[in-house]
């Protein structure tokens, strides 16, 4: 599995940061999550998410 650290800039300019897991076997899903933890640099689970 790999891990893809993604920035996506709104059209406010506010910064949006996130991880992109790839993995060879499995289908698409994506998990958002939005709120006060919604950071990716701020909440730990996005790697246990992703690595899960």
């Amino acid at each position: 599995m790999s891990r893809e650290n993604i920035n996506v800039f709104t059209s406010r300019g506010v910064v949006l940061n996130g991880v992109l897991f790839k993995s060879g076997n499995a289908d698409t899903v994506l998990i958002a999550i939005t709120g006060i933890h919604g950071n990716f640099y701020s909440n730990p689970f996005y790697y246990n998410f992703g690595d899960t």
